[in-house]
């Protein structure tokens, strides 16, 4: 029946163009809602000194850091760590550097790392292989980078852990790995207790990381002191409202404390004293983000690479 087949093509025509109608109605909806996004923000030494950004000023911010790999003694030429070593500090590896969020060394600290590198006095223990690296999480993915790029060139295998910087120095302590990765300074208890197992821990610095102090797109603060930050995660200020934004409750996020980062904020920042209660620990930079994106009262510090990819439009505009 043509007329009835005509009559079923109009009801057809009317349905897709109803279920046109409500795809068109929830994708505006969609639009319209709070993608997830965070603020950066601008981080000044005291109240009236010069406030600078991680993301356009890294070495004048003054939460940029240097983060580190520590060995058992200098490793000798014919090894692979030394391979390993002068890889990093080559413009190969370092122009790793801002692929993973991160800051070369400036020529100074490269040639005195270099320098140090080609010392005479080595430790023999150290030869060819596959490399055993662990440590923090923070450089875990720059340290991938490194290590894909450098088996390539050298055949070398690097068998990468990142159970966190604590634990990667005790590894390198009880010899369990040839290298530790770190987001801290080694402490003076941990170069003891190296002393003790007849291990000479040597610094490299291979990397500058500015940690960004990340908070809800929607936060209406853009700046704070590092007085500030301390009376924010030692609990003393607990509501936005004491730092000029809105009537809301402060929701502190931060590393646990197998990170290098939680001891560096705990040293650098709160000058030694303990964190709030409150502080919600997590064992990534993601897991931080994640939190912030989704609390509007949310706080937070990660590494900078990892604020400036979850950092909101609007921030982005200024």
């Amino acid at each position: 029946n043509p007329f009835g087949c005509e009559k079923m093509g109009n009801k057809l025509k009317a349905v897709g163009f109803a279920v046109l109608i409500v795809f068109s109605t929830l994708l505006a909806t969609s639009m319209a809602m709070d993608f997830p996004g965070v603020g950066v923000l601008n981080i000044k030494e005291t109240d009236t000194s010069t406030e600078y950004s991680p993301l356009d000023n890294p070495y004048e911010y003054p939460i940029t850091r240097p983060l580190y790999i520590y060995t058992d003694g200098v490793p000798p030429e014919d090894s692979s760590l030394y391979n390993w070593l002068e890889y990093v500090y080559s413009e190969d590896g370092q122009q790793y550097e801002k692929s993973a969020g991160f800051y070369a060394v400036d020529n100074e600290m490269n040639e005195k790392m270099m320098s140090q590198l080609h010392n005479p006095e080595t430790n023999d223990r150290y030869r060819n292989g596959a490399i055993t690296q662990s440590g923090s999480t923070t450089l875990g993915d720059l340290a991938s980078l490194w290590a894909n790029d450098f088996q390539k060139e050298e055949g070398i295998k690097v068998l990468l852990t990142t159970p966190g910087s604590g634990t990667g120095i005790t590894n390198l302590i009880n010899g369990f790995v040839d290298a530790a990765q770190s987001s801290r300074e080694i402490k003076e208890s941990e170069l003891q207790n190296a002393k003790e197992n007849g291990v000479d821990v040597v610094e490299w610095v291979v990397a500058y990381d500015a940690l960004a102090i990340i908070v809800h797109r929607d936060n209406t603060v853009r700046n704070l002191s590092v007085e500030d930050l301390k009376n924010i995660y030692t609990g003393k200020y607990t509501n936005w409202a004491q730092l000029g934004g809105e009537d809301r409750s402060i929701v502190l996020y931060g590393r646990d404390s197998a990170s290098g980062s939680y001891d560096y904020f705990r040293e650098f920042i709160l000058d030694g004293e303990n964190y709030a209660a409150a502080m919600q620990q997590f064992s990534s930079n993601a897991l931080i983000v994640a939190e912030v994106e989704n609390n509007r009262g949310g706080i937070g510090y990660v590494g900078v690479g990892y604020a400036e990819e979850a950092l909101a439009d609007e921030w982005i505009e200024g």
